[in-house]
């Protein structure tokens, strides 16, 4: 209903001067409580307009109060992190300081938002996983074939009901390994500032497709035709309540009003641009534009979590149905893992910097400057780093991964994955060869043994997954967290787009190469190493542990009153014998000790109530437990070597998927990430955790042998199944290049020992990317055709085709999924490829034998001077007068 303004001016007036607003702000209040006391009597409700300002009142009071809880959480982030700088050095370190908080530092802390993303997300999906997999219902999770049963049993959990006769067990026991995973990572978000009620008309939350939602009404329909097929599907399915607040205009009906909320809702969704945008401090700038400048840009991480929901769907199969049809994930229990890591990344973010991660860090480097105003040179090198901080935030909040263009980004993430699948069939041998040096150099920090942390790795790689109460164990640890997800990524959707069709072939090519058997196992290894250690050193004093592992743990934050706290814990879960301190053993941690500790410190009022100190109680249970989890997780990723965050914002800076400039620099830098990730991972370890220099020393001398051995290992694999005759390994030349293949030099080395590209590429080619090296290829192809047709002489015009056909075959055969893979590629070699070549350029085969003994002394296997190409499995038999395939380098 309508108000005449003139018709309320004493009400206006009053309502003005009790609220503290404008007129027109007042007016408008006054309007609200009409329109709802409105609908609340068309409802038949008693005493309608003052239930109505009631019900509004109480409403505004409960949202203010949550402001003014948010702004104080806020504002004690704030000062606690501006008085850690303090503490660390002041501006001299302050980028140390809030770098250590974003990602983890060698020379400062590793207690980071990363950090506690990767643990809680591991430990989160890894606890899941392997319930489903002990309960044989991993595969059927995986297809999404028992999704609508499954969304029935968690509506009916929700809302307190029974379970409908018609959901069989397999669906029930999904269920009821998913059902309590939400409500954690629920109540971990809630503790952390955010507010999310228990619905009971509810299976989880709702991801809308907007290519699909666009689609409705098939290809070529324009955005109307689209949006009335939506809702005609959509319609039905939902509850009364979604329209509750709808009111016809005047002359309008119910049906069209529907229709009119309907398309609002539609466009919203398929266009990513919502009419009502809140600000950093929930404000709608239409009301108030006076927001902070430190929080443009940047979101309530809390406030978003905690909307309430526009769309209500009448049942859990009305849910399902229409997450099938418009629906983002492949299957309900994909849905739930991008769920539980998308909730374990705010959590991090929210508890390291508040509720607005990024418009705080935007208000502490304003403190900062403030602060350090005088010290005019220190100040200058600090804002030179700011855009460094903003981009690692940028990449842990999301906000830098929004693609710019979505077309282009998925063209350009096709082609880098299809790259991927073309080069890396022996990426798993590579991995496998690089982590004795950087597991075990990872490993001495943690007060571990080389020689032992090798031994265990073996046994890792032999024993796999282990027994069901091992695998529970490191489920609790978060190993093996990511293997149902690749599962899952794996599946070929004969409705997914190009890009998703892409992915899948990448997922299913990966695991082929060995690479996920060699990363779950290392990780697993390594995190059951480090919980094996603190369980048997629970009988140990905090001053008595291993120096290096002292040190370690109060990089997590893990000081001397923590680890009384953590090895009194009774009852750790133990198998063959041994005790394990896993992150679930901190919540099992004797109360009345914490709440002791927590008094000490100050932390627990001496008046406070009794659910007071529960609270906080459990809020030091859950901390310490991510500690341990963040310590698992982070020894694990440095373990193998796993670019991050810093990487990623070092060399993509602010640029976006789909920009031109954020295209280009994924494709120079594809393939180079893991050499700068060891950069900072393992040398600069060497170099600031040692203990000594002598330490750092041998360290060093420690880790260049074993990443040489780890090389050879790798060129002797190589060269095995490609049909290469083995290298002298004491040759100087040998040693080199195996340091380069260990990782120690990296593409480069690769080029100044003579590994890379003698197919016709170049160091320029290969160091701007596989994807730009191809157009050059091609380029090269090309103006070479074009000099040959335009040249006078008839001959050489006539085999300008001829001569350019062999250079494209080469390039086909290259860009071949699965043809590369490690253990096929020699075999289809000398079987197919290398015959393919020499008929399309006769000589080949001899011209290439000659270029390589010149390059390397050495020739490919079975090559006699003059002879054929061979034919056979390298090592097997291929032909000629060396039956056994091996031969010694050609002597000329």
């Amino acid at each position: 209903m309508k108000l005449k303004r003139e018709a309320f001016g004493e009400c206006i007036t009053e309502v003005a001067a009790q609220a503290g607003v404008d007129d027109e702000k007042a007016f408008s209040i006054i309007q609200t409580v009409a329109d709802h006391g409105e609908r609340m009597r068309a409802r038949g409700e008693p005493n309608p307009f003052d239930a109505a300002a009631q019900d509004l009142a109480t409403k505004e009071r409960d949202v203010a109060a949550r402001d003014r809880a948010d702004a104080l959480r806020n504002a004690m982030t704030r000062d606690g992190i501006l008085q850690r700088v303090r503490d660390s050095g002041g501006l001299a370190n302050a980028e140390l300081t809030l770098r250590s908080l974003l990602h983890g530092t060698n020379r400062g802390e590793r207690d980071s938002v990363q950090s506690l993303w990767r643990g809680n997300a591991a430990a989160w999906t890894g606890v899941l996983s392997n319930k489903l997999r002990q309960a044989g219902l991993e595969h059927v999770a995986i297809t999404g074939a028992l999704d609508k049963e499954i969304s029935q049993a968690l509506w009916a959990m929700n809302a307190g009901e029974k379970i409908p006769e018609t959901v069989g067990k397999p669906a029930r026991d999904i269920a009821a390994a998913i059902h309590p995973a939400l409500d954690f990572a629920r109540e971990r978000l809630n503790g952390a500032g955010a507010h999310i009620g228990d619905a009971m008309d509810y299976v989880m939350h709702t991801s809308h497709d907007p290519r699909a939602m666009r689609a409705a009404a098939g290809a070529g329909g324009t955005p109307e035709q689209a949006f009335e097929a939506w809702w005609k599907f959509t319609e039905p399915n939902l509850a009364d309540k979604t329209f509750t607040d709808i009111e016809p205009k005047p002359g309008q009906s119910v049906g069209d009003a529907r229709r009119e909320f309907g398309r609002s809702v539609y466009y919203a969704l398929v266009s990513g641009i919502h009419k009502t945008m809140r600000g950093a401090d929930g404000v709608d700038p239409a009301e108030d534009a006076r927001v902070p400048v430190a929080f443009e840009g940047t979101h309530n991480i809390a406030k978003r979590v905690s909307q309430p929901r526009v769309l209500f769907w009448r049942d859990g199969e009305a849910w399902h149905d229409y997450m099938q049809q418009f629906g983002q994930p492949a299957s309900l229990t994909a849905g739930v893992m991008q769920h539980l890591d998308q909730s374990a990344r705010r959590l991090a973010l929210m508890d390291k910097f508040g509720t607005n991660p990024g418009g705080n860090l935007n208000l502490i480097v304003r403190k900062i400057q403030e602060e350090y105003r005088d010290d005019l040179d220190g100040l200058k090198k600090f804002q030179g780093k700011i855009a460094g901080l903003n981009n690692v935030m940028g990449r842990l909040d999301g906000s830098l991964n929004v693609p710019s263009n979505e077309m282009a980004a998925n063209i350009g993430n096709g082609l880098r994955t299809w790259e991927s699948v073309s080069s890396l069939g022996g990426v798993g041998i590579t991995h496998f060869a690089s982590i004795w040096p950087t597991v075990t150099s990872e490993m001495v920090h943690h007060g571990q043994s080389r020689l032992g942390t090798m031994g265990k790795l073996v046994g890792a790689m032999v024993t796999g997954k282990g027994g069901a109460e091992r695998q529970e164990i490191l489920a609790d640890l978060g190993a093996y967290a990511g293997g149902l997800n690749r599962d899952m990524e794996n599946r070929w959707q004969a409705d997914d787009p190009l890009p998703g069709k892409i992915s899948s072939i990448a997922n299913t090519f990966f695991k082929y190469t060995g690479i996920h058997y060699v990363f779950d196992n290392t990780q697993a290894a390594i995190r059951e190493m480090l919980a094996h250690q603190l369980g048997r050193s629970a009988g140990v004093d905090y001053a008595a542990l291993n120096p290096h592992l002292q040190m370690i743990l109060g990089k997590y934050g893990i000081e001397q009153p923590d680890w009384d706290i953590l090895r009194a814990t009774t009852d750790l879960p133990t198998q063959a014998g041994r005790a394990y301190m896993t992150p679930s053993a901190a919540y099992k941690a004797d109360p009345a000790a914490v709440e002791a500790l927590l008094r000490t410190r100050g932390q627990i009022a001496p008046n406070g109530s009794a659910d007071a100190v529960r609270r906080a109680v459990q809020r030091y249970q859950w901390g310490l437990g991510d500690k341990l989890s963040s310590y698992y997780s982070d020894a694990a990723a440095h373990g193998v070597v796993t670019p991050g965050v810093r990487e990623r914002a070092a060399v993509l800076g602010s640029t976006r998927p789909g920009s031109l400039g954020g295209e280009l620099l994924r494709y120079l830098v594809q393939f180079k990430m893991w050499p700068l990730a060891a950069m900072n991972q393992v040398i600069g370890r060497e170099i600031y955790m040692a203990t000594s220099k002598g330490d750092a020393a041998f360290n060093i001398g420690s880790l260049v042998a074993l990443t040489m051995a780890g090389g050879y290992l790798r060129m002797a694999i190589n060269d095995a199944a490609r049909g290469n005759p083995q290298r002298n390994p004491l040759d100087p030349r040998t040693m080199m290049a195996a340091l380069a293949q260990g990782g120690g030099f990296g593409i480069i080395g690769d080029f100044l020992f003579g590994e890379a590209n003698r197919m016709g590429g170049d160091l320029i080619s290969t160091a701007s990317g596989p994807v730009i090296g191809d157009v050059n290829q091609f380029f090269k192809i090309y103006s070479r055709f074009r000099h040959d047709a335009s040249d006078e002489d008839p001959e050489v015009r006539a085999k300008s085709l001829e001569h350019a056909w062999p250079d494209l075959l080469r390039v086909g055969i290259g860009h071949i999924p699965f043809a590369n893979l490690i253990y096929l590629k020699g075999a289809l070699n000398y079987m197919l490829f290398y015959h393919m070549f020499e008929a399309a350029s006769p000589g080949w085969w001899e011209r290439s034998n000659q270029r390589v003994e010149k390059e390397t002394g050495r020739t490919m296997m079975g090559y006699t001077p003059g002879g054929a190409v061979p034919y056979g499995v390298p090592g097997v038999y291929l032909g000629g007068p060396n039956p056994s395939g091996i031969l010694a380098p050609h002597q000329p």
